[in-house]
């Protein structure tokens, strides 16, 4: 075999080498992109459905909890698993710096820890979900009324949607509802050293306060 042969058939292999790694790397870049482009279609076909969903009969707004503002992401993680929104009917005096609502940070069982309380809806039930400490582990959920009694009750009507709203109540606000209606008649308070949650009625002036103590949540003082 001549040099000049030797040396074309070496550059033939070298050649075809190359194609093949060529050819390796175009469908590898296929494959990626195949994969976007899946991952994609999927996020857009699961943003779609959300938008079609009417959470209740006046076809209220809602937020998904990926949307609210500074909400942990283990938090988001655990609503969006169970499919929760965020009910968004607001309240005419609410100004617009407190937008979106139905998801509160406070301290909600003791005043050495920051917690999370969340008013929400997966279509089958509305309820509110306390994450103590921002934990998702053991998180308690509130999926009745409150009403004017002086105990929670666990048994009463159940939460409707989307016809609520929750904001937080911190010590002041709650000594003073009960200095303003304790000639009404309101029970005069436990001890109150921690924030509580104020569960108002929409486009009515009633308001009630859920407070935690000593394991158990009480119906304060609110407007009426």
């Amino acid at each position: 075999m001549s040099q000049g042969t030797h040396n074309k058939i070496i550059a033939i292999m070298i050649s075809l080498c190359l194609t093949v790694v060529v050819l390796d790397f175009s469908n590898v870049f296929a494959e990626v992109q195949n994969t976007i482009r899946k991952n994609r279609d999927q996020q857009e076909k699961a943003s779609s459905h959300q938008q079609k969903l009417t959470i209740d009969e006046f076809n209220t707004d809602y937020i998904i909890p990926a949307e609210f503002p500074d909400l942990p992401s283990k938090i988001v993680q655990w609503l969006t698993a169970r499919q929760f929104v965020i009910p968004q009917g607001i309240p005419e005096y609410m100004v617009d710096d407190v937008l979106p609502i139905n998801a509160i940070k406070g301290r909600f069982r003791n005043p050495n820890q920051q917690d999370w309380a969340v008013y929400c809806t997966n279509i089958d039930s509305a309820c509110i979900i306390l994450f103590w400490e921002g934990d998702t582990i053991q998180p308690e959920v509130l999926s009745r009324d409150p009403d004017s009694a002086s105990t929670y009750k666990p048994d009463g009507e159940s939460i409707s949607c989307c016809f609520f709203y929750i904001s937080p109540a911190g010590v002041k606000l709650m000594l003073r509802q009960y200095e303003l209606l304790k000639s009404d008649g309101a029970l005069e308070p436990p001890p109150i050293n921690h924030d509580g949650i104020s569960f108002g009625i929409l486009d009515q002036a009633i308001i009630y306060i859920l407070y935690k103590y000593k394991g158990k949540w009480l119906s304060l003082a609110g407007t009426d």
